[in-house]
């Protein structure tokens, strides 16, 4: 008895075979670039063809920096032209996006539901944080912490500069000062003894 699905299998070889032909056919069409005329014409239509680049010495210059030359191999000729790659691309020359800075201490020191009013007037809540999470105990953290930390306490000091005669609010700074100074007195030592 003959199996049936046999010409299934051929028609399928065959349909492979006919797709790998036609691949082939673009890479070496690929590969061997625009045709050799100058119009190409499809029905009897002209198509619109690419003009050619420049030579490099008439082009226009590129923001991104030039590959240096590759040095000569020994696999050239003596009056070969070398082949240069696509050109290197610095990204130390792109103009950084930088986050708007803010423009007043309402900006600056904001609260939120996680970082609440309570927190901010006591800064020693900071080191309780990082004695839990040991990305807080990187130098790093630990020096713009305290740069927010001397903001901090320089808006402070301006508030107390401006508060009026009422002794209740100016002691209330004066203690939240405190807490800033050894805070910031605390980080500076973490600073000089390297993390554990």
């Amino acid at each position: 008895m003959a199996r049936r699905g046999r010409p299934w299998v051929s028609r399928r070889i065959a349909g492979v075979l006919v797709a790998l032909a036609l691949v082939a056919l673009g890479v070496m069409r690929w590969k061997s670039g625009p045709p050799a005329s100058d119009s190409v014409t499809r029905r009897g239509e002209p198509v619109a063809t690419v003009a050619p680049l420049p030579p490099p010495e008439h082009r226009a210059p590129a923001t991104a920096s030039p590959a240096p030359p590759p040095s000569p191999s020994a696999a050239q000729s003596p009056g070969e032209e070398p082949t240069t790659g696509p050109a290197v691309f610095d990204l130390a020359t792109v103009a950084h996006r930088t986050a708007p800075q803010p423009t007043s201490d309402a900006d600056r020191f904001r609260t939120n539901d996680r970082f609440t009013a309570e927190d901010l007037a006591h800064p020693e809540r900071y080191f309780e944080a990082a004695a839990r999470v040991p990305e807080l105990q990187r130098d790093e953290e630990r020096r713009d912490v305290l740069d927010y930390f001397l903001a901090y306490r320089a808006k402070l000091e301006r508030d107390l500069d401006a508060a009026g005669p009422d002794a209740a609010e100016r002691s209330a700074m004066l203690e939240m000062i405190g807490r800033y100074d050894a805070s910031i007195a605390r980080l500076r030592s973490s600073l000089a003894t390297p993390a554990p």
